[in-house]
């Protein structure tokens, strides 16, 4: 992974992470993990787009977001570059993406630091 950016809703400017590191891909599993750094820096980007009511008034409680199901619309999309010389895109959404709806109202991470 050459940068993650993680695209701000309209109007506000997107946040790229760079220098975050080696990152291995495994498509096999339910969640998507990440060294404990790399997943502490997708959090605080995250929460940084989502200051200030920004993401729809979600309220964040631990590793999950308390919103109105619209709200989650409002959350920023995760860009991945991937390769070198012509680096794919990888585009995940909040939605069903990296949150998933734990119960009414309460999305939570799918993504964690370190493999169990």
């Amino acid at each position: 992974i050459n940068e993650i950016v993680v695209a701000a809703s309209t109007g506000s400017s997107s946040t790229p992470l760079a220098d975050l590191g080696d990152f291995m891909v495994d498509s096999g599993t339910t969640y998507t993990y990440f060294t404990t750094s790399q997943a502490n820096s997708l959090y605080g980007a995250i929460a940084s787009a989502c200051a200030d009511g920004a993401c729809g008034g979600a309220l964040q409680s631990g590793r999950c977001w308390d919103a109105e199901d619209g709200a989650i619309d409002s959350f920023p999309a995760l860009h991945f570059s991937l390769g070198s010389g012509s680096p794919v895109t990888y585009v995940w959404p909040a939605r069903e993406g990296y949150l998933i709806e734990q119960s009414a109202g309460r999305w939570c991470y799918t993504f964690f630091g370190d493999p169990p």
